[in-house]
């Protein structure tokens, strides 16, 4: 199993010191006030971690702050583990080079668990990713999540096939930036045609740090390359909120939105675009033209992620489905009804369905008043019945709320 992680604020006590580790720099207001309760307590307090490293002095007045604990990783999650620290690739927004270095440092001792927190497997030396695999395959542990996993400039067919007998979860990659593309493409294509399913294909798609339409290209080329994409709004290193750092042309709202576009939750705990992915008919399609079926089915998600931005004051005709046949293009009925009396300022929401195989699309004017949204269940409802398991709804967060109630998302 993978365990679970605690959020980015790890505290235990051993004897009579309370210990804090910080892995966010915006968990720093909460673990001061769980030092002033331990504190009050009678213990010594020590805080640590990666969220402090910008801020060391912010709680300087009641945690003694640094030292060394080995293994602090396992607090944050009992499955985790870490075998080396640093990267020598150096980007800008991230904290590793500046806290661990651009120069690995080995830790051939590490303690083998199922999740692997490495920086970046695929540029440790070859002698020392073999030390790391023989390791689990003498403990017989199997490596269910190489979390930060690897570098695509530096994952080529050696390491793929080095790392293959034991990586028994996804293999993840990171797509930062437009100069990233060539690398992810050639590190993407490669897996696919080792027969590695898109789901077992994740990328961390870095949004934010490059213009809306430069980012959304990425999020785009993932799918259409077979792959499953992971939105990470860009933060500042030493934020105090968890808030997306908003630069070029984006909003706060739209870096939110699209991240929750993107990524699955724990109210919609199947991936939308795994489905979406497993409509193509095989990988040589996307392979052969960039403008294959997934990309397709990108270009189509992209289109409809704008439509539900949009908001309208009369009724909206339904989209044409993407391959659904001439019967199902029409908006159903009761959704297609006037809002109930004393609603206004009507809003568009798009509900795409997976039906036999094919992508289908309906839309309608939906209410936005709150108080009145219950009056349109049985519209939703009669979607689910005639459509079968939704596959994503957009529109209004009220509106959105409801809908995945009704529909189960």
């Amino acid at each position: 199993m993978t365990g679970g992680w605690v959020d980015g604020l790890a505290e235990w006590i051993e004897g009579d010191t309370a210990y804090l580790s910080i892995a966010f720099s915006w968990r720093l207001d909460d673990a001061y006030m769980r030092a002033v309760f331990y504190r009050a307590q009678g213990y010594h307090v020590r805080a640590g971690g990666p969220g402090l490293f910008t801020r060391k002095t912010y709680l300087a007045d009641v945690a003694e702050i640094g030292g060394d604990i080995p293994d602090a990783i396992v607090r944050h999650n009992p499955s985790a583990t870490i075998a080396s620290r640093g990267c020598p690739v150096g980007c800008w927004f991230c904290i590793v080079p500046a806290m661990e270095g651009r120069d690995f440092t080995e830790l051939p001792d590490f303690p083998v668990r199922p999740v692997l927190c490495d920086n970046n497997l695929s540029a440790l030396s070859p002698e020392y990713q073999r030390h790391i695999i023989g390791r689990y395959l003498k403990a017989g542990v199997p490596l269910l999540d190489a979390n930060s996993g690897f570098e695509p400039r530096t994952f080529d067919e050696e390491v793929f096939e080095r790392w293959r007998p034991i990586n028994k979860g996804p293999w993840r990659f990171a797509y930062d930036d437009a100069a990233d593309g060539p690398h992810v493409e050639r590190a993407m294509r490669m897996l696919r045609r080792a027969g590695v399913r898109p789901r077992k294909i994740q990328v961390y798609v870095l949004i934010g740090n490059e213009p809306v339409a430069a980012c959304v290209e990425r999020i785009r080329r993932v799918i259409a390359w077979g792959g499953e994409p992971y939105a990470q709004p860009l933060m500042k290193l030493n934020a105090l909120q968890k808030r997306p750092w908003v630069r070029h042309d984006w909003t706060l709202g739209e870096l939110l939105r699209r991240q929750r576009w993107v990524n699955p939750s724990a109210s919609r705990p199947r991936d939308p675009l795994r489905e979406l992915q497993r409509l193509g008919k095989d990988d040589a399609t996307a392979a052969g033209k960039h403008l294959g079926a997934r990309a397709v089915i990108a270009d189509r998600m992209e289109e409809l992620f704008a439509m539900s931005q949009q908001h309208e004051t009369t009724g909206i005709p339904a989209p044409g489905p993407i391959n659904a046949p001439p019967d199902e293009r029409k908006v159903p009925a009761k959704l297609a009804q006037a809002a109930p009396d004393g609603d206004s300022a009507p809003s568009r929401v798009v509900v795409i369905v997976i039906k036999d195989g094919k992508v289908t699309t309906v839309a309608g004017t939906i209410p936005l008043d709150i108080a009145s949204a219950e009056a349109w269940r049985p519209n939703l409802e009669a979607i689910r019945a005639k459509y079968g398991w939704v596959c994503r709804v957009m529109g209004d967060d009220a509106l959105v709320s409801l809908a995945r109630d009704v529909m189960a998302l």
